[in-house]
């Protein structure tokens, strides 16, 4: 079980590097705990903001809930979840947040506020964004 948890989180960090010189914000979420895991990313030169979340913990299937600011608060609207497969879906939030129930694989938060994003995340020391 150990051996598959590594390789998926392996598999994750490629992809995450594979888009690095195309991004404004690419960094680790703060403050999230021992169990989640997540990377705000923005491609250069604005557009939608795309939020990685997924759990990580000792335990085969862990799973949790997490409410992941999206918007200034007060606010209320939609954003597009897509799950590991690439399915997308419409996701309503209120009070600029939007309940998440993640598991294992990630699931993708699209929304527009990146303001909101960048609030959330440190940028890692010496990281430039490559034109």
């Amino acid at each position: 079980m150990r051996a598959f948890a590594r390789t998926q989180e392996l598999a994750i960090q490629a992809a995450a590097f594979r888009v690095r010189g195309l991004v404004e914000i690419r960094a680790p979420l703060d403050e999230l705990g021992y169990a989640l895991r997540a990377f705000g990313n923005q491609r250069l030169g604005g557009g939608a903001v795309i939020t990685a979340m997924w759990t990580h913990a000792a335990s085969w299937n862990a799973t949790a809930t997490y409410a992941l600011p999206v918007a200034a608060s007060g606010t209320s609207g939609q954003v597009v979840l897509v799950d590991s497969m690439g399915n997308p879906s419409p996701a309503s939030y209120t009070d600029g947040t939007v309940s998440l129930s993640l598991g294992e694989y990630p699931v993708y938060v699209i929304s527009n506020d990146a303001a909101t994003t960048q609030g959330l995340v440190t940028v890692p020391e010496g990281y430039a964004p490559e034109l």
